[in-house]
């Protein structure tokens, strides 16, 4: 009977968001700080470091395209300016959704999913052929980093230990 009892105050308190060990009872919180940074921890900062910097340097490199795309596929100054921001849009709009989807389906997926498809329109604008193409893989390279930008932040808050977590989500 005490065996039930013990399972039963483990599952309960796990419900309500605590762990026991070694009998006690600790907070999620805790046990994340008994934990410390492991691999995981910092593997995944190190993944939502690079999507962050991915955002960037997207810029960067379009800055130093676009002259040469103007010239290449005889494009418009607007043109431009369109490619230039064809992902920001897409990438606000889907960033509202996100929470809704982490909630429904868990974070990692929803992460896992918007980091895969970042990375698959990424090497699909590198082999555009023409402007339509490379509009609509940017647009749909926006809506997966907004898909991204809500798991991301929210591992970034919540997996590492509270003496790393500023760093961690700057």
């Amino acid at each position: 009977m005490a065996e039930f009892d013990e399972r039963t105050t483990l599952v309960n308190s796990i419900e309500e968001g605590n762990e026991i060990q070694d009998g006690k009872e600790i907070s999620i919180d805790e046990a994340l700080e008994n934990a410390g940074c492991g691999f995981g921890t910092i593997a995944y900062t190190v993944g939502s470091f690079l999507c962050d910097a991915q955002v960037g340097s997207q810029m960067i490199v379009l800055a130093l395209l676009s002259p040469i795309l103007r010239c290449e596929w005889d494009l418009s100054p607007f043109s431009i300016s369109l490619l230039n921001i064809a992902n920001y849009v897409p990438y606000l709009l889907s960033s509202l959704g996100t929470a809704t989807l982490g909630d429904k389906y868990g974070r990692k997926p929803v992460a896992l999913i918007g980091a895969a498809g970042i990375t698959i329109t990424g090497v699909g604008c590198g082999f555009a052929k023409e402007y339509w193409q490379l509009l609509i893989l940017r647009i749909v390279k926006g809506i997966f980093l907004g898909v991204v930008l809500g798991p991301v932040s929210v591992f970034s808050g919540e997996i590492p230990p509270r003496k790393y977590r500023a760093l961690a989500m700057s």
